[in-house]
């Protein structure tokens, strides 16, 4: 027997009982080929998670944050003198020593008409500062511009600018402040990790707080879930559609009561997922309870603020989808769109996969 009949025998095996021979060789190549493409797969998703872009999320984000500003800005224009003023409901120029150690204290305490003309100075600059960031791409120096003056009115404003839309207004305008770029060059750039965990954890510490005033509040109402039919009676600022709302029977009101609860205490962890899906599942259902909220309830910027932090979880896989349907959609029907020609280039017409590509190539 020649030496190539030996190894043609050694490879060759019987199967038990059929007497059938099979090449064993081949068996294990076979094997051996799908453990390869197993790690084949493993390796291109950690790769693809690795890759995962948040530049688009993190330019809307910041835009939306001038937003914002802008929209806190604008109210307050009309409101400082009512609240603040030489003849508001707490004067500037009466808290020097007191609760406020702002510096427009010491201005006002000397003369009442120059401490009025600077807080309507502060709030054209900060609607100047705040312009300047929705108009053009968002830097630092048009965020920290707004959420300093923010912060010297807010210091000044004692218990009238300190709710809940003043505290985090101030918390996520700070964070913006650092993912901002310092430089048009720098906005190709991707936002650090850090950042992006640290603006989703005000978003976290928000709603579980939320959460917990609710359970910890000793109202027996959030445990049998009755407690929204008793917030359209006690609504400080309702909407017209409160009358509507009302009329719907009790047991809806019970399913939002419940739902929202659901949403605050327990899928508000699944923001820090590292799966995309879950994350904007997590985010859709927090979408659906602002908006609801929103619906019977005139929060001002307060609801476009809480909107606003939603953007940073969502990576740019979605709006690169979103974008690339509109494209097609408008290359279908661009007699009747003409303006999707003007919205895409806000966003850029460039996926994230071929700005890293083109940066690569550099």
């Amino acid at each position: 027997m020649s030496s190539e009949s030996k190894g043609a025998v050694d490879s060759t095996w019987f199967r038990p009982g059929t007497g059938e021979m099979f090449d064993l060789s081949s068996v294990a190549r076979s094997v051996y080929d799908e453990v390869g493409k197993e790690f084949d797969s493993i390796h291109a998703r950690k790769k693809e998670f690795q890759r995962t872009s948040y530049r688009m999320s993190r330019d809307l984000f910041l835009r939306l944050m001038s937003l914002c500003f802008l929209s806190a800005f604008g109210s307050l224009f009309y409101q400082i003198q009512g609240l603040l003023g030489s003849h508001g409901m707490i004067p500037i120029s009466q808290n020097q020593g007191g609760q406020s150690d702002s510096p427009l204290s010491s201005f006002a305490h000397h003369s009442s008409w120059v401490g009025d003309a600077v807080l309507d100075l502060l709030c054209i600059a900060g609607v100047g500062s705040s312009v300047a960031g929705v108009a053009f791409s968002p830097s630092f120096y048009s965020l920290f511009g707004s959420w300093l003056i923010y912060l010297v009115l807010c210091s000044a404003g004692v218990s009238l600018l300190s709710y809940d839309a003043d505290k985090l207004l101030l918390e996520s305008g700070f964070v913006a402040c650092l993912m901002a770029p310092l430089w048009i060059r720098e906005r190709r750039r991707d936002s650090d990790n850090v950042l992006l965990l640290l603006i989703r954890f005000v978003l976290f510490k928000f709603l579980i707080l939320s959460a917990m005033n609710k359970v910890t509040s000793g109202y027996k109402e959030w445990f049998d879930l009755t407690a929204i039919e008793f917030s359209f009676a006690t609504n400080i600022v309702p909407t017209p559609a409160v009358w509507y709302l009302q009329l719907l029977p009790s047991f809806m009101f019970q399913l939002a009561a419940g739902f929202q609860l659901i949403v605050e205490l327990l899928l508000s962890f699944f923001i820090f997922s590292p799966f995309s899906s879950v994350r904007h599942a997590s985010v859709l259902a927090i979408l659906i309870t602002q908006l609801a909220t929103a619906v019977f309830s005139n929060e001002g910027f307060f609801f476009m603020l809480k909107v606003c932090l939603l953007v940073p979880v969502v990576d740019d896989s979605l709006w690169s989808e979103l974008l690339s349907k509109s494209r097609s959609s408008s290359a279908e029907s661009a007699e009747e769109t003409p303006l999707i020609d003007f919205a895409l280039p806000f966003y850029g017409t460039e996926t994230p996969k071929a700005e890293e590509e083109e940066e690569e190539e550099e």
